[in-house]
């Protein structure tokens, strides 16, 4: 279906699910508030950045000559029904990790009545979520490397870049989700509506700094990085909304 439908629809499901609709679920009234009607702005803002930046992205593989036309119609049909309903699938699952966060509101509250310092009761949370995460990623990657015989490789080789690369995500994205929920409860009650897809616009920032970082936009031409330039600074401007959203929201 196409990196840039495929990232524009599964990041703007990430932000609706993650965001406005536990809004919608828990204080539907501040919906309907200033700060909800932002938040709602704010998110159609970073849509249209990341639509952008997908375009952008799409322009650089065009230029680059890495798109392949051989394939016939009927196969790219099916792939394409296939790879919808994995993005719409992946987006509203993503969204679970907010979900969890918001929901496991009493769990970090005993950890306030515990007298647990305040940057770590959010740890209380993200411990049970992680540790739900390892075993559905573990479970899958057995599976995947028994189903394709591929088990015995891992005691063959060296350290590589590949596991230096595994390694660091290991880490980078629990850290990143903890980092995210001692931001959001100093944002205030209404951190985590607004601080969640700010994480995610965060993140999809850095990802491109670290690909124009390696070179991926080498010979690109000037037109697609005029593009990502642009997507980029919507993307700021979304930033900028999304914290007047939680401003407002607390405020009122």
């Amino acid at each position: 279906m196409g990196m840039a439908l495929g990232i524009t629809i599964l990041m703007g499901l990430i932000n609706v699910f993650g965001s406005v609709v536990p809004l919608a679920t828990f204080e539907p009234a501040k919906l309907f508030t200033p700060g909800g009607y932002m938040l709602v702005i704010a998110l159609a803002v970073m849509i249209f950045g990341i639509v952008i930046i997908s375009l952008a992205g799409q322009k650089k593989e065009l230029a680059q000559n890495s798109i392949e036309q051989n394939q016939s119609k009927s196969l790219k049909k099916k792939a394409f029904k296939l790879g919808l309903i994995i993005c719409l699938i992946s987006g509203v699952l993503s969204a679970g990790v907010n979900f969890a966060f918001i929901f496991g509101a009493p769990i970090t509250n005993n950890a306030i009545l515990l007298e647990v310092p305040p940057f770590a009761t959010s740890f209380a949370v993200w411990s049970l979520v992680f540790t739900a995460n390892f075993f559905i990623n573990t479970i899958y990657g057995f599976y995947i490397m028994v189903k394709k015989g591929t088990f015995k490789y891992l005691s063959k080789g060296r350290i590589s870049n590949e596991w230096l690369g595994a390694l660091f995500m290991g880490l980078a994205w629990p850290g990143g989700i903890i980092v995210y929920g001692i931001g959001a409860n100093m944002m205030g009650p209404y951190g985590a509506y607004a601080g969640f897809p700010m994480m995610i616009l965060a993140s999809i920032l850095a990802g491109n700094l670290a690909g124009a970082v390696n070179g991926e936009w080498k010979n690109s031409g000037a037109l697609p990085r005029r593009v990502m330039s642009a997507g980029i600074l919507v993307l700021f401007i979304a930033f900028s909304l999304l914290g007047y959203s939680t401003y407002l929201m607390n405020s009122l």
